[in-house]
């Protein structure tokens, strides 16, 4: 079955083998668009949610968008068709730990919304598993991916639950990765902080924290 999500200047469908659109990833996209790029590289990238609003945000900016998942891939496509004044963004059909079908030249700005549970017990539906779980081994290969594929002054943003934040950040200073920003979300006042937003540089820069509270927000569209 499919289904209709819209944002301002965005009509984009999904599907039941998708993600679907969730506030995590609207949270990324809109950060993601507040940023000054040249070439964007969104890893695992769904049905586009995320590529099209940096996209949209910035239409003289280049955005690359892999998945290994053909029926995202073609989503993405279909997606690009009815929103067809972008013409800024490509998607790729491939494992993005083989860089060579995309990487021609590395990106200012790498986002990505990937799965965070690392090593944990797994779904009994497959494609729930593949979309949210990785193992040890490739969350070490998506860091080592994101250092070789971003530019020495670019920046890595990421969105992960609150939990998962400290082993991710650990792999990625392996990699010579600094966290400059985390931005703190939770849904109500009274709520605990469920959602981390995180930017990563290779350079040490002023460390900055602050705080989303979704129910107070007028900005973001709660999914």
């Amino acid at each position: 079955m499919e289904f209709e999500y819209n944002l301002p200047g965005l009509r984009l469908l999904y599907d039941d083998e998708v993600m679907k659109p969730g506030t995590d990833g609207v949270l990324l996209g809109n950060w993601a668009s507040q940023q000054n790029f040249n070439r964007a590289l969104d890893l695992g990238c769904g049905m586009g949610l995320i590529s099209f609003m940096m996209a949209l945000a910035n239409q003289s900016a280049h955005v690359i968008a892999v998945d290994y998942d053909e029926n995202a891939i073609q989503l993405c496509n279909r997606n690009k068709e009815i929103n067809q004044s972008l013409n800024n963004i490509e998607f790729y059909l491939a494992d993005f730990f083989n860089t060579s079908g995309y990487l021609k030249t590395n990106f200012d700005l790498v986002v990505s919304n990937p799965p965070y549970l690392i090593d944990q017990l797994e779904s009994t539906v497959q494609k729930r598993t593949s979309q949210r779980h990785w193992s040890k081994k490739e969350l070490i290969g998506f860091c080592n991916l994101c250092r070789q594929v971003i530019s020495n002054d670019g920046t890595l943003l990421l969105v992960l639950p609150a939990i998962q934040e400290a082993e991710w950040t650990f792999q990625l200073m392996l990699n010579g990765f600094c966290l400059n920003e985390i931005i703190k979300v939770k849904h109500l006042q009274e709520s605990k902080h469920s959602i981390y937003l995180l930017r990563y540089c290779l350079h040490s820069k002023h460390f900055a924290q602050s705080e989303i509270i979704l129910s107070e927000s007028e900005n973001v569209k709660i999914v």
